[in-house]
């Protein structure tokens, strides 16, 4: 694309493409229950494991959407974290040794720096500092509790629904 001069020509600048493919990881569990556990506590005892299984799985999913590393395990895909290793690529909140306090004006130039966004994923001891600062006159900005069509609450910052992953020990 440009300009050329009446009767000029154009200079052929197609853009590349690069094809990138992602190998298959195949995630999943194995469940034991105890026969006599089964037979002695009902189909409760089976439910409770089954549903714990899954939960534990879809932890185990989202961290690995953030934190999964194939240098780590070579049959896990890699996460945000290992994908992201230009520095071009990460908005630094700071420089202190001691890390600094939450920056809104980041998260601000972050949001910015993505197209469309819908989302802010983010781990459970961020959204904990996001809700105290929701209660902060001071800090507020536009950090927001709403119910959904369920009647679970949301956190959503300018509109985007906050998504917590992990746990404490995925901070």
């Amino acid at each position: 694309v440009g300009f050329r001069a009446s009767n000029g020509t154009y200079t052929a600048n197609e853009g590349q493409v690069e094809r990138v493919t992602e190998p298959l990881s195949v995630m999943g569990g194995k469940l034991s229950i105890d026969r006599f556990l089964s037979l002695t506590g009902g189909p409760s005892v089976a439910s409770t494991r089954i549903r714990s299984q899954m939960k534990n799985g879809a932890h185990y999913f989202a961290h690995s959407v953030i934190k999964g590393d194939q240098a780590t395990s070579a049959s896990q895909f890699n996460g945000l974290q290992a994908r992201a290793t230009s520095s071009t690529q990460k908005l630094a909140n700071g420089s202190t040794a001691n890390g600094t306090p939450l920056s809104l004006a980041k998260l601000d130039s972050a949001i910015s720096n993505v197209m469309d966004p819908t989302h802010i994923f983010m781990s459970v001891a961020m959204r904990d500092r996001m809700s105290a600062a929701m209660r902060s006159s001071t800090i507020s900005g536009n950090i927001n509790m709403t119910v959904d069509q369920f009647g679970k609450s949301v956190m959503t910052y300018n509109g985007l629904k906050i998504i917590a992953i992990g746990g404490a020990a995925h901070v």
